[in-house]
């Protein structure tokens, strides 16, 4: 074994361009894994160790009748749990919202980020989103209306770190939304002193499990509650919760097609240096060394890129990671996230490369090795003879025959050039994928959704008829799986809620229609009956869907105002829901929220940009690995076909003339593998739309533009011709006499 290995330092100059190749590949491939990877640790570990030391609330609830001190005292003993009244003023200024919150001492406390804490008068805390969209920093005058306030530091509320103003929001406005926290004595002097809208709710810490059920009856039956959400069906807490898990599935569903691909470029590229060496292989079998022992050689050409290239992807991502890493939580608040390589993820992503190289090639050899000796010792292959024989008799031009013996009678290398392409093509093609994507979520979705252009919702339920435009009732209820909520909206007659468009069903004013986001998330169709739970009382009602609208945003019920009244248990003619196409002139003090078409629009474009980012990334990533593979193939072109290089000059060819017969061999291959890009990116587009329903709530259609299509079509192609050039001096560089040496059949 010493003495095969001792041709090893020089196998590796010689194919130098193969070692880098691989080495960087595997170097993107292990970054990218060993950042996500991390990644998903880093989420789970922070984000629930911040829930769990500052107390999230278990679940939120309103009551009719004010909880007095003695009150919570009283439900804490008897229920094992916690309970703490959460108050805020919402205030409108200089065209941003601002949430101005009671300090908590209970539950759902605010963690300090930076800075100090609230000490003197009218000093407060801000978000470190908000902040840094805003240009703000500590020691900052922050101006709303007429007050002024000094920032002393930035925090974050362990019940606000995917920053939602509003539950029915399409997305977080990290650059126009911001949480405030100060002082008691400042709240209580700002709440006086002004005329600002303050809302207030409770917050619940339960101990005990089993008392849960007695403790909701009791807010319902002895103090009127009114509202319960619990904390699974609250997305300011679910999601951040889960987020972890959601990029732990993709990166295990991508790192795997990377390291695929790579591994047969290794298959390949090994086996084409077998090929080479395949005197010396029948040598050392008829020499007496056994084929293990000639395998694992071999599976050194493997192992050692695979190995430098998963240290390199490691260190870069101990360096550089953390950057790439804050893109996967670029939806949620920006906490103090611990970043650091786990030890485990390092090792793994390190040994990975290795083992799969190291398989991969001494499988390939040992297929190798059994072939005949003698054919190997007078350099002869066999199985390939037909193939580069093939149109020998054909007469079609020098050229184009030369051509088609390449592709064909190098399939294997023929078929890692289309899967290189394919890679590069999808990563660009999914990429604008997700963009069309949410354009087209954003231009249909939210036409559907907001059927009028404005709908102010009340903090009240009335019965009186003095608000203009229609008017309608909304609830929300718990779905059977006790972990979503759906909203119930009774809608107004002879509304433009009659001519909603509907996927199944006709529309007749007392039917139960629900949002198509319901009826893909779990499975309900017309003819099918939706359970939903009253979150106050517990009870349940049956519901049989007369049809599904054309609704992918809401996970909504539409009914009828009179069907609504009588499943929430309110006087006929009662509303809280006033639609219009109009502003209307609504008391702030009477609103709980107010939903209109332009602020959704806006949301989901800042969304948009915040992900401009990701689909940058995965465009560079397509490109570079587009430049890398292609580089290596083509070079492998042309190391294989030096002789026939070499006689081209010899027969009076011009370096220009060999170029265009040997380096544009493989255009055909870079269409075929953009082109079978195209419906996989579409169905890998697919299968992150059917995720996104479960975690989103939302159901959004994959669509890639036409023209987007072709900006990726002309990045591939630019790409594959960046390999090109970098390849010409290659040509340029092969000698004459290598036509005039070696054996020649």
């Amino acid at each position: 074994m010493k003495k095969i290995n001792c041709t090893f330092k020089k196998d590796a100059k010689s194919n130098l361009s193969y070692y880098v190749s691989i080495i960087l590949l595997t170097m993107l491939t292990v970054f990218l894994a060993t950042v996500a990877f991390t990644d998903a640790d880093m989420i789970k570990e922070d984000i629930q160790s911040l829930m769990d030391e500052y107390n999230v609330e278990d679940a939120q609830f309103q009551t009719a009748v004010e909880l007095s001190d003695d009150n919570i005292q009283e439900l804490e003993k008897e229920y094992s749990l916690l309970v703490e009244k959460t108050a805020y003023m919402d205030v409108e200024s200089n065209e941003k919202s601002y949430r101005i919150f009671s300090p908590a001492d209970k539950v759902n406390k605010y963690q300090l980020l930076e800075g100090k804490d609230v000490i003197g008068e009218y000093e407060v805390l801000i978000d470190r989103d908000f902040a840094d969209s805003n240009s703000l920093s500590v020691g900052d005058e922050l101006e709303i209306e007429d007050e002024s306030f000094e920032i002393v530091g930035l925090a974050i509320r362990s019940d606000y770190i995917y920053s939602k103003k509003n539950m029915n929001d399409a997305w977080v406005d990290k650059e126009n939304f911001c949480m405030i926290q100060l002082d008691k004595k400042d709240y209580e002097k700002l709440l006086a002193e002004n005329s600002w809208n303050e809302t207030f709710y409770y917050s619940v810490l339960y101990k005990n499990e089993s008392k849960i059920s007695a403790f909701r009856t009791e807010l319902y039956e002895k103090y009127g509650a009114y509202q319960y959400l619990s904390a699974e069906a609250n997305e300011r807490i679910e999601s951040p919760k889960s987020a972890g898990d959601i990029i732990f599935v993709e990166a295990c569903s991508l790192a795997p097609i990377l390291f695929i691909v790579i591994m047969i470029m290794v298959s390949t590229v090994i086996g084409r240096m077998m090929d080479k060496e395949k005197k010396y292989i029948g040598t050392l079998t008829a020499l007496g060394y056994r084929n293990r022992e000639i395998s694992f050689h071999y599976c050194i050409y493997g192992i050692i890129p695979g190995l430098i290239g998963g240290i390199l992807g490691v260190l870069l991502a101990i360096v550089a990671g953390k950057g790439v890493a804050m893109y996967f939580v670029i939806d949620y608040q920006m906490i103090n996230y611990d970043y650091y390589i786990r030890p485990a993820v390092a090792v793994i992503c390190c040994l990975i490369p290795v083992i799969l190289y190291g398989l991969v090639v001494y499988i390939k050899s040992i297929s190798v090795l059994k072939k005949n000796i003698v054919s190997m010792l007078l350099e002869r292959d066999d199985s390939d003879k037909k193939r580069s024989h093939m149109l020998a008799k054909s007469n079609m031009n020098f050229r184009t025959k030369f051509k088609m013996r390449e592709l064909f009678a190098h399939f294997g290398r023929s078929v890692l050039v289309v899967l290189c392409m394919f890679l590069s093509g999808f990563l660009c093609l999914f990429g604008f994928s997700m963009k069309d994507t949410v354009d087209d979520l954003m231009e249909k979705g939210v036409e559907s959704a907001a059927v009028y252009k404005y709908a102010y919702y009340l903090n009240h339920i009335e019965t009186e008829d003095i608000y203009e435009g229609y008017h309608g009732i909304s609830a929300t209820f718990e779905m059977k799986d006790g972990t979503s909520q759906i909203a119930l909206n009774g809608v107004p007659d002879d509304s433009a809620y009659s001519d909603i468009e509907l996927i199944e069903g006709n529309y007749q004013a007392d039917g139960y229609y629900i949002s198509n986001a319901v009826s893909v998330e779990h499975d309900l169709h017309k003819g099918d009956i939706l359970t939903i739970i009253n979150t106050v009382t517990l009870e349940e009602t049956e519901i049989v869907i007369d049809g599904v609208s054309n609704d992918n945003t809401q996970q909504a019920i539409i009914t009828s105002s009179d069907n609504a009244a009588e499943i929430i248990g309110i006087p006929d003619n009662s509303y809280n829901v006033i639609y219009s196409d109009t502003a209307l002139d609504i008391d702030s003090s009477e609103v709980a929220y107010m939903s209109d078409e332009e602020g959704i629009l806006d949301t989901l474009n800042t969304a948009m940009s915040a992900m401009n980012g990701f689909i940058y990334g995965m465009m560079f990533m397509g490109i570079l690995m587009s430049i890398i593979s292609v580089y290596l193939v083509v070079n492998m072109l042309i190391e294989e076909n030096k002789s026939n290089i070499s006689l081209f000059k010899v027969l009076g060819y011009h370096n220009m003339e060999i170029n265009r017969i040997v380096l544009n061999t493989n255009h055909i291959l870079v269409l075929i593998g953009f082109i079978i890009a195209v419906p996989v990116a579409v169905s890998g587009m697919n299968i992150l739309c059917s995720l996104m329903v479960s975690e989103m709530h939302v159901v959004m259609t994959p669509a890639i533009s036409a023209i987007s299509v072709i900006i990726c079509g002309i990045i591939v192609l630019l790409s594959y011709i960046v390999s090109l050039f970098l390849l010409r001096k290659k040509v340029d560089k092969v000698d004459m006499v290598i036509s005039l040496k070696g054996n020649r059949e």
